[in-house]
């Protein structure tokens, strides 16, 4: 039910409701074939219902101290172009990928410990530790149709990727000030993730299907520094002009944020080396400046917000193809080190 029998080159394509339109309400398809002849069928999608559970203990130690736990269950619905989206191939491939309506919601079950301290009215001590295992995440499955001579895959949407996460994270927030306020927050974790089901499914019945590699990826310990200062005018303050004050309910908002570059796999010799390359560190900054008005019983904002300050530019593996990739990762001088 997946596959088009027979290719259509460019000229011949059509928009993907005016394909499936034709071939499932009329019976046949444009070149007057039966629909049979093509092994089309349609069903419906499945409904899915899901319970959500939610748990928050909290427990004071102290007047100025607590620790809590939180317990949950969440889901995440697919994006709509893994559910519906399809891309056209070149040639006789009618089809490179195609969603699938039939994908089950991404779960992800978290578990958080932690403590609070209240520090001189002014201060906030946030320590806590998580673990979230994440299920039915969306990788693709390649399928070879027998129309295509086998040389050649439709790549679909499956419910086939999974993600473990282990963290600590600590935060000290002043919470409160007349000019300034602000927090810094440090994390850490480690992730391992995974497939299940197969990596290759073929139509000929005389080929083998290809499982996935259940080999987990290595926990890559990241560690992550943010760290955010407010800059604010109190109300009243700075000189009057015209009967208002200009610098009243102004402000300004600087954001800092670090992570440690992931590791990296690039083994054109197929040597089985994996994790031998790391992306540079993420680095990033962003500012916003805000002014707040009082206007005819009325409090507006206006604001100005600049992201990546310092313009840097940071490398997105997803935006090359395999080739490219390749391409890229052999120029790079012998003495780098990614990224």
């Amino acid at each position: 039910a997946w596959f088009l029998e027979g290719g259509r080159g460019a000229e011949g394509k059509q928009s993907f409701s005016e394909i499936f339109d034709g071939y499932l309400s009329s019976g046949v398809d444009g070149a007057g074939e039966a629909v049979d002849a093509n092994g089309l069928t349609s069903e419906d999608a499945k409904t899915r219902m899901k319970l959500s559970p939610r748990l928050g203990v909290s427990f004071p130690v102290s007047d100025v101290a607590k620790v809590y736990f939180n317990y949950g269950h969440f889901y995440t619905m697919p994006r709509t172009r893994h559910l519906y989206g399809f891309m056209g191939g070149s040639g006789s491939q009618f089809f490179n990928w195609m969603g699938n309506p039939d994908l089950d919601w991404a779960k992800t079950v978290a578990y958080e410990v932690g403590y609070d301290h209240n520090i001189a009215d002014s201060y906030r001590l946030h320590l806590a530790g998580y673990v979230k295992d994440d299920s039915n995440l969306i990788e693709f499955t390649r399928y070879w149709p027998t129309a295509l001579g086998g040389s050649e895959a439709i790549r679909i949407s499956q419910n086939k990727f999974y993600r473990d996460t282990r963290g600590f994270e600590a935060k000290l927030e002043k919470m409160g000030g007349r000019y300034v306020t602000g927090w810094v927050n440090y994390g850490y974790l480690l992730q391992k993730s995974g497939l299940v089901g197969f990596l290759n499914v073929y139509q000929d019945p005389r080929e083998v299907n290809v499982r996935s590699t259940t080999e987990q990826r290595a926990p890559d310990p990241i560690p992550s520094l943010r760290a955010s200062i407010d800059l604010h005018v109190p109300a009243g303050f700075g000189p009057e002009l015209a009967g208002i004050r200009p610098l009243d309910g102004l402000s300004a908002n600087w954001l800092q944020w670090w992570a440690r570059g992931q590791k990296v796999t690039f083994d054109p010799v197929g040597s089985g080396v994996v994790d031998n390359y790391r992306n540079r560190d993420a680095f990033n900054a962003d500012l916003r400046i805000s002014k707040a008005f009082d206007a005819f019983g009325a409090k507006p904002v206006f604001f100005v917000d600049i992201h990546n300050v310092f313009n840097r530019r940071q490398l997105n593996p997803a935006g090359f193809t395999p080739e490219e990739w390749r391409a890229y990762m052999n120029s790079l001088r012998p003495e780098s080190k990614g990224g």
